[in-house]
């Protein structure tokens, strides 16, 4: 299992704003993310934010501050915590 914090903003020469979301985030890593796709990985995608099991597609989830996103592909974990303590300043 991987833990990442992210920040997510436009580049200073960027007149982009709004809403970024986690499939952008997985297209710039060069990583396919759909329903039933993790990269490589065909079948059952099971996600959760904040602790709270999610349906649809997750690169549709719109990304905000703080948010703990777990994606399981396969067997999916037995716990999943419902908040992580980011450091200050995060």
């Amino acid at each position: 299992m991987a833990a990442e914090a992210i920040q997510v903003r436009p580049a200073a020469d960027s007149d982009r704003r709004g809403n970024f979301t986690l499939g952008q985030l997985f297209c710039e890593w060069g990583v396919k993310l759909t329903a039933n796709c993790l990269g490589r990985y065909r079948g059952h995608i099971a996600w959760w934010v904040n602790g709270r099991k999610m349906t649809g597609d997750p690169a549709q989830l719109v990304l905000d501050a703080h948010q703990e996103i777990v994606i399981a592909a396969g067997q999916p974990p037995s716990l999943v915590p419902p908040a992580y303590s980011f450091p200050a300043g995060l």
